[in-house]
C-alpha cells in the first residue's frame, strides 16, 4: 500500500467536519489535526521538498502538526513556496494539539478547543486545492 497525503488530508477532514457537526469534539479535533499534518505533507512533496520526494522526512518535518506546521513555514520561506505558505497563519493554531490526544477523555474538548484547528485545517486543504488548480499535482 503506498501513501496518498491528498486523499488522506480530505477524509480526515470530511469526518472531521462530520463529528463537529455532531458534538464529538474530542475525535473531531483529533481528525483536523490529522488532515492538516496530511495536508502539509502532500503541499511540501507538490512544491519541491527534497526529503519528501525521496520519503525521507528530515527531523523538522517526520513528525505531526504540532512541530510540522513551523516547520513547512520555514521550508516555504522561498520566492516560489511563499506564495503557499501565505495561505496560513504564521502562529501554530496546532502548539497545544498533540496526536496523544486521542487517548483523552472528551470532557477535554468543548467546540472552542475545536474551532481554531477546524479553520486551520480548512486553510491548508484549501491550499491543496490551490497546488491542484495551480498545476502543481
Amino acid at each position: 500500500m503506498s501513501t496518498d497525503w491528498r486523499d488522506a488530508a480530505d477524509r480526515h477532514f470530511d469526518d472531521g467536519i462530520h463529528l463537529e457537526g455532531c458534538a464529538r469534539y474530542a475525535n473531531a479535533d483529533h481528525l483536523f489535526g490529522v488532515s492538516t499534518e496530511c495536508a502539509l505533507k502532500a503541499v511540501m512533496l507538490g512544491i519541491g521538498h527534497p526529503q519528501a520526494k525521496k520519503g525521507d522526512w528530515p527531523d523538522g518535518h517526520k513528525t505531526h502538526i504540532d512541530v510540522l506546521w513551523s516547520g513547512f513555514q520555514s521550508f516555504a520561506s522561498g520566492l516560489f513556496e511563499a506564495k503557499y505558505a501565505a495561505y496560513l497563519s504564521p502562529t501554530n493554531p496546532f502548539g497545544t494539539w498533540n496526536v496523544n490526544q486521542r487517548y483523552w477523555g472528551r470532557h477535554h474538548f468543548s467546540k472552542a478547543s475545536v474551532v481554531p484547528h477546524m479553520a486551520a485545517a480548512t486553510d491548508c486543504n484549501q491550499l491543496l486545492k490551490q497546488l491542484i488548480l495551480d498545476g502543481v499535482f
